[in-house]
């Protein structure tokens, strides 16, 4: 029974230690309207913003699941992003968003602390 309480507080300092830090957090972002396929960072048009809360890729698809353009951006502190896909008659838009350095520099955002929440989430279920 101790075990598992120590196993729960363990979790719940993990938790608040994400938290935090990701509400605190300024990390940087590429940001471009129309970014190359593949992305480049050293081509024009491309900036780097190191003042926000989240990155975030939007790809936007023809309804032949053709890409038609790649857009990255800085979310600021006022702002939320939820990875989503938006189906329009004859577009698909993909909303894409991470919260580390330099996270959207591929399409597909991948986050550690994504992970952290989960793993976390998985023991608690597993020690109720």
């Amino acid at each position: 029974m101790k075990n598992r309480e120590g196993l729960k507080l363990f979790t719940y300092i993990i938790l608040l230690v994400i938290i935090k830090d990701n509400v605190d957090a300024h990390i940087g972002c590429y940001v471009c309207d129309e970014c190359a396929n593949p992305f480049s960072s050293q081509v024009t048009g491309v900036s780097l913003n190191t003042e926000c809360r989240f990155c975030k890729t939007t790809l936007t698809y023809s309804k032949n699941m053709v890409t038609i353009n790649i857009a990255k951006s800085c979310g600021q502190m006022n702002e939320t992003c939820v990875n989503r896909y938006i189906a329009w008659y004859n577009t698909t838009t993909e909303e894409n968003c991470c919260i580390t350095d330099l996270c959207n520099a591929s399409n597909v955002q991948f986050s550690k602390s994504i992970v952290g929440l989960f793993i976390s989430g998985l023991i608690i279920l597993l020690t109720c």
